[in-house]
């Protein structure tokens, strides 16, 4: 089956309540339903059964169509062809508290000492690197790796006596850059070869991958955080005036590593992605690599399934999607009620 055949019967990816749509077409609205439609196909979206819509292609909408989100609680996220979220759309009615904004604010603006928490989140955020590399290192006879495991646990060591937010950051940067430093003794692949984390554009197939994971766990946190009363604007690590969206970012990072880097490991080290044109197309627009719509929707599936998995945190047995979800709520009680915070932090 060639690359068009497959995508003419898969311009929309449905896993649950999240709709992916892959493939160029317009969005509008036949009385109470969905209609997405090029000149291949015609595809109905049941509003009662839509949660979030991610669109990665050229997409026209009607004006019914938006009313329609707005209706029945639907968002909407747009991500470019590259891999970067363009904008969102949130329902009117989304969840909203100027008490717990103003906690947030106070926070931010160091009103409150917020260093406690945020050396635990670091923490955690470094530990969870760490368990990724650890789980391959068993597997592996790599110096580089060990030597890497070595420095990146002295960063997470180093946290507790990190005396500002500035500190903090650069711990994190260090560990970070020693962490993508160990995926090519992860990667058993000759094919894929990582030289350094490159953004804006993605210069090689697995930052591709990092990029456009990444996205969709900000997609998936923003709608997260939208079901609380937290504010997205307002993060706890990442803070710019110049950035909407700073909360998911945070949230995210403690799941990066679990989520979608193993999920590049797994497609890479099991052969189930190469690194062809047919998965990856070159940008002649920024010289960038990105994935292909055959290599999104692979993706995809696979970050979906990824998020359903069920695994066993402190004694119960709880899937990712549910985590981050209790993520959201247990930073939603902090600054509700001031019960403490504990970061999740993932034990293999």
């Amino acid at each position: 089956m060639n690359n068009i055949s497959r995508w003419k019967t898969s311009s929309i990816e449905k896993i649950d309540d999240v709709y992916h749509i892959i493939s160029d077409g317009k969005l509008s609205r036949k009385d109470s339903t969905i209609v997405f439609e090029n000149e291949d196909v015609t595809e109905y979206l049941p509003v009662e059964k839509v949660k979030s819509i991610v669109v990665h292609s050229h997409t026209t909408f009607s004006s019914g169509f938006f009313q329609i989100l707005d209706e029945y609680d639907i968002n909407m996220t747009l991500i470019s062809p590259y891999g970067e979220t363009i904008g969102r759309f949130i329902p009117a009615n989304a969840s909203n508290s100027y008490e717990t904004e103003f906690k947030q604010l106070k926070f931010r603006y160091k009103e409150v000492d917020g260093l406690p928490l945020k050396q635990k989140f670091e923490r955690a955020n470094i530990n969870n690197m760490l368990a990724v590399l650890r789980y391959y290192k068993k597997r592996s006879d790599s110096i580089i790796l060990d030597n890497n495991v070595a420095y990146i646990t002295e960063c997470r060591n180093m946290v507790k006596y990190a005396k500002d937010d500035q500190h903090l950051m650069l711990l994190e940067a260090r560990a970070r850059h020693r962490y993508y430093q160990s995926f090519n003794e992860v990667i058993k692949n000759p094919d894929f070869e990582m030289k350094n984390r490159s953004k804006n554009p993605p210069e090689d197939a697995i930052n591709a991958m990092i990029s456009f994971g990444n996205t969709l766990l900000y997609h998936r946190f923003s709608y997260y955080i939208e079901q609380t009363s937290l504010d997205i604007r307002i993060g706890l690590i990442h803070n710019s005036y110049h950035r909407r969206e700073s909360l998911n970012l945070d949230l995210a990072d403690l799941f990066k590593p679990i989520i979608v880097d193993r999920i590049i490991f797994l497609l890479i080290n099991k052969n189930i992605i190469q690194n062809t044109t047919e998965y990856f197309v070159d940008s002649p627009k920024n010289n960038g690599v990105y994935l292909s719509k055959y290599g999104k929707n692979l993706f995809i599936k696979e970050f979906e399934n990824k998020c359903k998995k069920i695994i066993e945190h402190k004694g119960t047995k709880m899937s990712y999607e549910e985590l981050m979800k209790e993520e959201n709520k247990k930073l939603e009680r902090y600054f509700k009620t001031g019960k403490d915070y504990i970061p999740f932090s993932y034990s293999n």
